[in-house]
């Protein structure tokens, strides 16, 4: 499964200079958590609900390209779903914008990656279900207890 398969398209996003007081409205608007900032239809950083909390309560004149982040990292569509999922682990982020020929087409969150994630286990039956018990002992290399559900 690829990242185009779950991303959000289209994207809501803001300009560079937005002030910071408006991304929140428009953030609360659409009940997302992340707003990639735009200049001429190329992502140039991205914010998210807490940046924009955390700036309204300093000072809410600010505009997004004070507090956004830059070097973003982003995917591609036909990005893996694991990769896009190893990326957001490793990076410590909630959410990946997908960038095609250097434009903003989508955006791919940690809700759509366990919303998938859910839809998949409901496609298995019970009696699929596997389940794993462990000792402590397993954690240190001496032995695996397993049971088995059928």
């Amino acid at each position: 499964m690829f990242v185009e398969q779950v991303m959000i398209t289209p994207v809501i996003s803001v300009e560079p200079e937005t002030p910071v007081g408006r991304a929140w409205e428009r953030l609360q608007g659409w009940r997302c958590r992340h707003l990639p900032v735009v200049a001429g239809g190329t992502l140039v950083g991205i914010v998210s609900d807490r940046d924009l909390r955390v700036a309204l309560a300093s000072d809410g004149g600010q505009r997004v390209d004070a507090i956004m982040h830059r070097g973003v990292v982003t995917v591609e569509p036909g990005t893996p779903i694991e990769e896009a999922s190893r990326e957001m682990l490793e990076h410590k982020i909630g959410a990946l914008p997908v960038i095609d020929r250097e434009q903003l087409v989508g955006i791919v969150t940690e809700t759509d990656l366990l919303r998938l994630l859910v839809r998949m286990l409901q496609l298995m039956e019970p009696r699929d279900r596997v389940e794993l018990e462990l000792r402590a002992e397993a954690a240190f290399g001496e032995g695996v207890l397993g049971a088995f559900s059928a």
